[in-house]
């Protein structure tokens, strides 16, 4: 698969077409009027984007946003899968290639976040950990 990261030009116009799927694979909290409070909104990926910070891949029917995380204090180097949208088969088609970047830019492991379905479609993935969250909106009554 011949796949690239947006390159300035064509940011907006892709991340403009895809930001449905990725807005709906995004995790937020949900406010005690039932609305969900995300915490990006398309500005602020666009940004991320604009500055380097994140990385947009898109083919005709999926999309992901990647990060690049570290180098840790002891030099770990890590590309994050943040967010992924659109169809499935599309999705998994572009982990590889992703990888692969990720290897080509000195990363030494490829991470994701997401619903634990997801590490039966990538080959060689394990769980490092759980991800949870607790409203401080609410007062809880003891």
């Amino acid at each position: 698969m011949n796949l690239e990261p947006s390159q300035d030009r064509s940011i907006w116009d892709d991340l403009s077409r895809t930001w449905p799927w990725l807005e709906a694979s995004m995790g937020g909290l949900i406010m005690p009027s039932g609305r969900m409070w995300l915490p990006h909104d398309e500005l602020s990926v666009f940004k991320r984007l604009c500055e380097r910070k994140a990385y947009l891949w898109c083919t005709k029917h999926a999309a992901f946003v990647t990060e690049i995380y570290g180098p840790t204090p002891t030099g770990l180097k890590t590309h994050h899968m943040w967010l992924a949208g659109g169809d499935k088969d599309e999705i998994v088609s572009m982990v590889p290639t992703l990888e692969d970047w990720g290897r080509a830019h000195g990363c030494h492991r490829q991470t994701g976040s997401g619903r634990r379905g997801w590490l039966r479609e990538f080959d060689g993935y394990e769980e490092i950990g759980v991800r949870k969250q607790k409203s401080l909106l609410v007062a809880v009554r003891r």
